[in-house]
């Protein structure tokens, strides 16, 4: 009852009928409608008065013509670190090739050194004479 009150005081008819036509639940629902119906054609209306804006600027990230010195700075000790990094590989793979080296050379000399040694009895002892191994 009060929403009707209040949107038959409404200056406008037209407001008045577009408030109607979204059949507001209550008296606040009714309030927000008319504000927002009123607010909306003055907005649209200030915006096409102004014209279109021609001081929008975008914003661009663009690289600076100036080398900083920090970035200098940082870019060499990267490369300092990757010849580092590559002198340590190198010395690794060095390492690890004397390694491989060391452990085949060992190989090698296993067998020779078996060989020198006296052949064991590995044959079966039989089974019925109760004999052991010496």
């Amino acid at each position: 009852m009060a929403c009707d009150y209040f949107i038959d005081a409404l200056d406008d008819p037209s407001l008045a009928l577009k408030v109607r036509e979204r059949f507001p639940k209550d008296l606040d629902a009714a309030l927000r409608i008319a504000l927002q119906l009123e607010v909306w054609p003055k907005d649209a209306e200030q915006s096409h008065l102004e014209g279109p804006r021609k001081d929008r600027r975008t914003r661009e990230i663009a690289k600076p013509e100036k080398k900083d010195e920090q970035t200098d700075a940082l870019k060499k000790q990267v490369a300092e670190l990757q010849q580092l990094t590559e002198l340590e590989k190198k010395d690794q793979v060095a390492m690890l090739t004397k390694r491989v080296a060391e452990l085949e050379a060992q190989l090698t000399k296993v067998p020779s050194s078996t060989a020198a040694e006296p052949a064991r009895n590995t044959a079966p002892l039989p089974e019925n004479t109760g004999a052991t191994r010496p």
